[in-house]
């Protein structure tokens, strides 16, 4: 998937990570619905049946994952700066190599020579919802903003 169609997608809590389930054969196995990040993210997926410990999470080439817990990631990069995310299940090659499971791989924006940015709100309410036919009008309290922006462009270094 490359960064524009990473964009164009709606991810529960823009969450990376619950990307990887849209790669057939790849099951969640971390009991939440809405992807976390830090200490209490969870990368728990199983690829083409394989165990969950038994993955592998790259980011620009280098290993990603929390080898403590093995089940969270070191860094979880946002949405708006990855360039390419790619899903390996089987069959890859060597430099993919030392797990046995799946390979996930992602791949940041690199820099341009003009500066751009943009700010955004993803917002979650409870007002955009309806109630069920059972509920007679009643619908539970939900609200939930996202706020975030991006900044890049080039790195000026001074030369002596």
């Amino acid at each position: 998937m490359t960064g524009k169609e990473i964009s164009q997608l709606e991810l529960n809590g823009r969450n990376f990570t619950q990307l990887v389930t849209l790669t057939p054969g790849v099951s969640n196995q971390t009991g939440q619905d809405e992807g976390t990040v830090g200490v209490y993210g969870n990368v728990s997926y199983s690829m083409n049946g394989g165990r969950v410990e038994y993955n592998n999470w790259e980011l620009d080439g280098g290993d990603n994952m929390d080898n403590g817990s093995n089940s969270t990631l070191n860094v979880y990069p946002s949405i708006d700066a990855i360039a390419e995310f790619k899903v390996l299940t089987s069959n890859y090659g060597a430099q993919y190599g030392r797990n046995g499971s799946g390979t996930v791989e992602v791949e940041t924006k690199s820099g341009t020579k003009q500066f751009h940015g943009d700010a955004y709100e993803f917002l979650r309410n409870d007002a955009f919802n309806s109630p069920a036919w059972f509920q007679s009008g009643v619908v539970p309290e939900y609200k939930k903003n996202d706020y975030g922006y991006t900044l890049g462009g080039p790195i000026y270094i001074p030369c002596h």
